[in-house]
């Protein structure tokens, strides 16, 4: 066969293949009606039998045989009966004992013994279906057998819901040698056995395992009895100080009256001390204040003694008084500190106050706080006030402090409102502009590598192949060697576009399976078993907010409607120049409040935090501008969690996200550092108070060409790099990690932190520097990815903010892959630095260079003619089919279980991804070039994107 013909042949195959999955996908929706329709009618079949239990009358047998012959749809359908609703007992048995009578129970039976761990996941979260004795004694039997840390959980999960006590001992030996998250878990499903596991607390407090001892401290925090009050105080004298110190904290929190608090104060380890300083604040008395008081110069428990005094204050406000002449009473140059900075906290209470009968007073605490240097937050009061005679006051004060506070007069002048200036007799500071941006990497040589191998080193090889070796050249000998050029570099192309499809369409297979694998676990994920205490890790929502008015009210209402276990919303505004804060704070009613923050990561100061009671959950930080990576580490710094998610705060989570992505924690042996969701735009979609309403592609094309790109990277790339174990970045916009590894990893790389660095593509730097580390530790952990755990955020639709997003994106890779470049194709990093990092070099870095060149030379081909037919029809395949190939399957994984989008826009959508070839994937290559470029010589921050906001925002409350 000649050249045309093999190329026309691979044409039609190619074509031929993109017709029959364009129809598949077409199709899939019929078959998801039908499968949809088959689910219904088992579920209404469901229904049919609990109401004939209800109600004492027969049950079709028709809808019962159709029933039969589905198990595992029936199974889940009752499952989800079982979890959505309280049902009586009589219903409970009546499903059980249909259960059984359609031999349900063997095969539950039969997949407990399955060499699949998912089999025997899924065998043990149904049998409590069917409660025989049988079932019991199995699940017994299997927990002892197991060594399946995940498959252990599930099966002691089951054996909670049966309540069997006989396997609270299998269920306590499984303890040995696990890990804390595993032993938090059992502790939360052992305490629901309340009496039958009190009942064994005499033979369990013989045992001298610390697992066992940990186990029974956390019981007797939610088990009050006599005999277990007692325990917890013998254990908190254990020489063992993880024993101690976990028994006292659980004695400070259930049964802080009863403690000697005075003894306690001076007690030899620190932490005892600082929790007994701790635990006074929830005891709002005199006696408190007094105790709390004889301890403020101990700097072992400073920090604590302040906590503590704010808390009574928060809690009976009828202390101030106490607590002011306290303070200019005190004579004790660290004991006044501490109370001028707990008062300080409470600018704002102490302003509204000024014109009481205690004005005298309170003007000589705002004296002492100014003259501590905490007038920043006098300032910032006063520039929110509107009462006349308050500001005077606050600015009287302020005059007769300026000539003896050093550098008040300067801050004044920089941050004081400038109406207010000249009744100070100061004129406003002009601030100089910021010192010129930093290179983000010095590794300059391995740049220019880099743009050598993209820019010179293909057209060479291939200008002295057609110069020098015309004999081996892809033309005809006989043309020259300007065509031969062409010629040669025309293949080379197609080598590159052919081999980049193909590795899709191989991650693509992976992301198949590992879909299908993520569905199938989380069709048998109960929400009764989710929210149990600590199966699910806690999780900080840490959104960095730059100027987002537009949008933050809308995302921050989504944030807190999440259906979630356990979590807290962190709102970082980050030097805003909008009104993002005072969107905010006045939206949800928010208070500055005096809130202990750790220093674990160096950051940009923190000039407030912000809560409400009535939000619990939410907190927000304003602080000083440092970008965005800086933000994260300062809600890092904020957050009380064992994960923290880091969110865009021009995004919006599905209600369910985060436990359809924690859920996927549960099948894993190995600690979980980082986990993503998918990214969906939200442009286009309809949303009202933080909830997606309807959701439809995009309206301009621009957008709809980045949803195509989003389908194909997030499904053919992530999920499957996250298949084969090697995907290495999770998109900023949503990511889960280990609050504790990033904390040990030196959070997100800045120049404030260990690294004197940044960067702007700390989301990925982020997951390599994690993995990195693990790796050279030798440290067993897992990077995941949930295909449906979504978050739907606002992509840009004008040219201009698009192309600068793409620059921004591709300085933060060259940043990250030169900072890292100790990985590349290093085997001691295994398939991390073999694959994932080739791939990163070869497709990211200098794939832009090739695609563009590649694109130029076409064209010119093209207009001098000098293109073979066969050699056009190769390319065509390359760049096109294979390319249309890989957006429609992407768009099938994507809508796996679940449809996003009418009929009409997925037909637009297959339109578009045919037409990003023409255009838009050439204009996307030449911005990475530019910001390839751009590397070598400057960079830009975290940069802005213009909002038009996630929908119409609600109205202030």
């Amino acid at each position: 066969m000649n050249g045309l013909g093999t190329a026309q042949l691979v044409f039609g195959a190619v074509l031929a293949l993109d017709l029959a999955v364009s129809a598949w996908f077409l199709l899939r929706q019929l078959l998801r009606r039908r499968r949809e329709a088959r689910a219904r009618r088992v579920r209404d079949a469901v229904a049919q039998l609990v109401d004939a239990a209800t109600e004492g009358i027969p049950w079709a047998r028709r809808e019962a045989r159709f029933a039969r012959r589905r198990p595992w749809v029936l199974l889940q359908e009752c499952s989800r009966l079982t979890d959505m609703q309280r049902l009586t007992e009589a219903q409970k048995k009546a499903v059980s004992d249909f259960l059984c009578g359609a031999r349900i129970d063997i095969l539950l039976l039969r997949g407990l013994r399955s060499r699949s761990r998912l089999s025997r996941c899924r065998a043990a979260t149904l049998l409590p279906l069917v409660p025989t004795r049988g079932a019991r004694v199995a699940l017994i039997d299997a927990l002892e057998k197991e060594h399946s840390r995940s498959v252990k959980l599930f099966m002691a999960a089951a054996l909670t819901d049966l309540h069997e006590s006989f396997a609270i001992p299998t269920m306590i030996d499984t303890l040995a040698g696990e890990p804390e998250r595993y032993q938090r878990s059992l502790w939360g499903l052992l305490s629901e056995f309340g009496d039958d596991l009190a009942a064994l607390f005499p033979v369990l407090t013989a045992r001298r395992e610390k697992e066992i001892q940990f186990l029974l401290i956390h019981f007797a925090g939610r088990y009050r009895s006599p005999e277990l009050y007692e325990y917890l105080v013998s254990r908190s004298e254990e020489k063992d100080p993880d024993i101690s110190q976990a028994a006292f904290q659980v004695l400070c929190s259930a049964y802080p009256a009863t403690l000697d608090h005075a003894r306690f104060l001076r007690h030899e380890d620190r932490f005892i001390r600082n929790l007994a300083a701790e635990a006074l604040g929830s005891i709002p008395t005199g006696r408190s204040l007094t105790l709390l008081f004889q301890h403020l110069e101990d700097p072992l428990i400073r920090r604590s003694v302040s906590l503590a005094i704010t808390a009574i204050l928060r809690a009976r406000p009828q202390h101030f008084r106490a607590v002011m002449l306290r303070c200019l009473n005190e004579k004790r140059e660290r004991a006044h500190g501490v109370l001028v900075e707990v008062l300080s906290g409470y600018v704002d209470y102490l302003m509204e106050k000024l014109l009481s009968i205690d004005s005298v007073m309170i003007s000589q605490v705002l004296t002492e706080i100014v003259r501590h240097g905490r007038a920043q937050e006098l300032i910032n009061f006063l520039n929110r006030n509107t009462n006349p005679h308050i500001r005077d006051s606050g600015l009287d004060i302020l005059r007769n402090l300026v000539p003896h506070v050093p550098g008040l007069e300067e801050q004044l002048a920089r941050y004081l409102a400038a109406p207010l200036l000249p009744v100070l007799g100061i004129r406003p500071l002009v601030v100089p502009p910021p010192p010129p941006a930093r290179r983000e990497h010095p590794n300059l040589p391995l740049l220019y590598l880099f743009l050598f191998l993209g820019a010179v080193l293909i057209p060479a090889g291939c200008a002295v192949l057609a110069v020098f070796a015309p004999q081996v050249s892809l033309q005809a000998g006989g043309l020259g060697a300007g065509a031969r050029f062409l010629g040669n570099f025309n293949y080379v192309f197609t080598i590159y576009a052919s081999t980049l499809n193909i590795l899709y369409l191989a991650l693509l297979g992976f992301s198949m399976a590992g879909v299908s694998l993520q569905a199938a676990r989380a069709d048998h994920l109960r929400l009764t078993f989710l929210f149990r205490q600590h199966v699910l890790p806690s999780i900080s929502i840490i959104t960095p907010a730059f100027n987002e008015e537009a949008s933050i009210v809308e995302s921050v209402s989504s944030l807190l409607n999440l259906r979630y276990p356990d979590f807290e919303v962190i709102v970082v505004n980050d030097g805003s120049k909008d009104s993002t804060l005072e969107k905010l704070v006045t939206y949800f009613g928010l208070e500055r409040t005096d809130l202990f923050v750790h220093r674990y990561l160096n950051t940009q100061e923190i000039r407030g935090i912000y809560a409400n009671k009535r939000y619990p959950e939410l907190l927000v930080v304003d602080k000083v501008n440092g970008g965005k990576a800086d933000s994260l580490n300062a809600g890092i710094n904020v957050a009380r969690k064992e994960y923290f998610a880091g969110m865009d705060a021009d995004s919006m989570l599905e209600r369910d996200a985060l436990l359809n992505l924690t859920g996927q924690f549960l099948y894993s042996d190995d600690r979980v550092v980082a986990a993503g969701g998918n990214i969906m735009p939200v442009n286009g979609c309809t949303v009202r108070r933080g909830s997606l309403v309807t959701t439809r592609i995009p309206r301009r094309a621009l957008g709809r060409f980045q949803t195509i790109e989003y389908l194909r990277a997030f499904m053919a790339g992530r999920v499957g790099w996250a298949t084969v174990k090697t995907l290495l970045i999770i998109s900023g916009a949503f990511g889960v990690f280990h609050r504790r590894s990033v904390v040990n990893a030196h959070g997100y790389l800045t120049r404030s932190e260990h690294y004197a660095k940044d960067t702007v593509g700390e989301d990925m730097e982020l997951v390599v520097r994690l993995t990195r580390g693990l790796q050279e530790a030798k440290v067993p952990y897992a990077v995941q990815y949930a295909y449906h755990a979504n978050c739907w955020t606002e992509i840009p639709e004008r040219f201009r903010i698009l192309t600068r997003q793409r620059d921004r994106w591709q300085r933060g890779l060259l940043d990250i892959v030169t900072f890292h470049s100790k990985m590349i194709m290093n085997p001691a990093y295994g398939r991390t630095g073999v694959v994932g990092f080739t791939y990163f070099l070869i497709f990211e870095v200098l794939g832009p260079w090739f695609e563009s060149e590649g694109y130029v030379v076409l064209v010119a081909s093209l207009a001098l003619g000098a293109i073979a037919l066969p050699m056009f029809l190769l390319l065509f395949t390359a760049t096109v089919l294979l390319g249309l190939l890989t957006s429609t399957l992407s768009m099938i994984i994507a809508e796996h279980r679940r449809e996003y989008f009418p009929l009409r826009d997925k037909l637009l959508l297959l339109w578009y991804a045919f037409l990003e070839n023409f255009g838009f994937r050439q204009l996307m290559s030449l911005t990475r070039i530019r910001g390839f470029l751009r590397m070598l010589r400057s960079v830009g921050g975290w940069g802005a994107m213009e909002r038009r906001g996630l929908g119409t925002a609600p109205q202030a409350k």
